[in-house]
């Protein structure tokens, strides 16, 4: 009965305490490493043009009147 016992404990406990070391993880990198990047978008004489991919297979009649194109 003993291991059961262990066996019910850890698998009831495991999740829990790793959940609370995932957050302070998470909460950890954020302030020490997220917060201190600054990221600015760069500034361009021009922006190049973008494409947009939507894979689809034979779907291109559905794909037409779902984006609406000319």
């Amino acid at each position: 009965m003993e291991v059961f016992s262990f066996l019910f404990n850890f698998t009831f406990y495991y999740p829990l305490f790793m959940a609370y070391v995932w957050m302070l993880g998470a909460i950890y990198y954020y302030f020490y490493w997220e917060r201190k990047c600054t990221t600015e978008l760069p500034t361009l004489s021009q922006y190049p043009p973008v494409s947009i991919l939507i894979p689809c297979h034979n779907e291109g009649d559905n794909a037409r009147e779902t984006i609406n194109i000319g």
